[in-house]
């Protein structure tokens, strides 16, 4: 088993491209990335790593296995800031999602950790229906649109012959990386961004504030109850059809307004609806949420969880 991970480790190497002096943070979540993480970037030029969770542990005694669960960023924020580092990366149990932490203890929102990623490649792109301004607007006219999962947005990224794609749940995908997605691939190019910006005497924290300008909600998920999907979609339409600036039915329904947008669609994994917003700012933001909540309580929905 060491000799496919010694090649495994191997092949990462080849997308290295450090040239200045960083301190990175890898919080494993005691999952697969933590056979790799730690040889794998202990050796990196220009980096000094330290690394949290490493020891496999199908119990996850240290925040549990989904980096997005209340509380998992905590250590991993900690100990970005003692040590000073310049970046925070954090995966989930099976290493296909990675989340980042600024140098300022910060997460970096998906949006814009895309935003950064997709600059290193040339369009075009694959995004799927939960992605909002910080993309659609600078890179209009450069994306597909694809529905939500893994098996969508491959099959698009090869029909198109697209570099990259991304996927709201923290999933990047790579052309050079046989059209899958890859945590670990994503942590090297953001690492070789954050190098770069080393040498131009700036951090990720300054960088990301310089085009990430909206607010987006947290992803909320509605349990279906008695409910069918296609009931709940059509309630949403009616109810905001005739303020809508536009309307798109493909992955579940998206409606965009002139302020703040939302996205709504069943879950592929469980039964609950996934409901994704974004403000121009803090204010039109809760204006949208709030629409959405009033809806969700009208119709007699389960819980609204977080």
């Amino acid at each position: 088993m060491n000799s496919y991970i010694n090649e495994y480790i191997e092949f990462l190497r080849t997308f290295i491209k450090t040239e200045n002096a960083l301190i990175s943070v890898f919080d494993a979540s005691n999952g697969t990335t933590g056979l790799i993480v730690e040889p794998l970037f202990s050796k990196i030029p220009f980096v000094s790593g330290y690394f949290l969770n490493t020891a496999l542990d199908g119990n996850f005694p240290a925040h549990g296995p989904d980096p997005l669960r209340e509380g998992a960023l905590n250590e991993l924020s900690r100990a970005v800031l003692s040590n000073k580092a310049d970046l925070g990366i954090i995966f989930d149990a099976d290493g296909d999602r990675v989340f980042f932490i600024d140098n300022m203890g910060t997460m970096i929102d998906q949006d814009s950790v895309a935003y950064v990623l997709m600059k290193q490649h040339k369009p075009p792109y694959v995004i799927d229906s939960g992605t909002g301004w910080t993309i659609r607007e600078p890179f209009k006219n450069q994306y597909i649109e694809s529905n939500t999962g893994h098996i969508f947005i491959k099959q698009a990224m090869r029909m198109h012959d697209a570099s990259f794609g991304a996927e709201r749940s923290g999933h990047y995908y790579f052309k050079d990386f046989f059209f899958a997605e890859s945590g670990i691939r994503a942590a090297i190019e953001m690492i070789n961004v954050v190098s770069g910006l080393r040498g131009e005497g700036k951090t990720i924290h300054e960088y990301v504030k310089s085009f990430s300008h909206y607010t987006r909600g947290k992803e909320m998920n509605v349990a279906i109850g008695v409910h069918n999907s296609g009931h709940i979609l059509n309630e949403f339409l009616e109810s905001f059809k005739n303020e809508a600036q536009e309307v798109v039915i493909t992955d579940g329904v998206t409606m965009r307004f002139e302020d703040w947008w939302f996205n709504i669609r069943q879950s592929n994994t469980e039964s609950l609806m996934r409901i994704n917003t974004e403000g121009r700012d803090k204010p039109c933001l809760e204006k949208g949420k709030k629409r959405i909540e009033e809806i969700v309580v009208r119709l007699g929905l389960g819980k609204m969880l977080s």
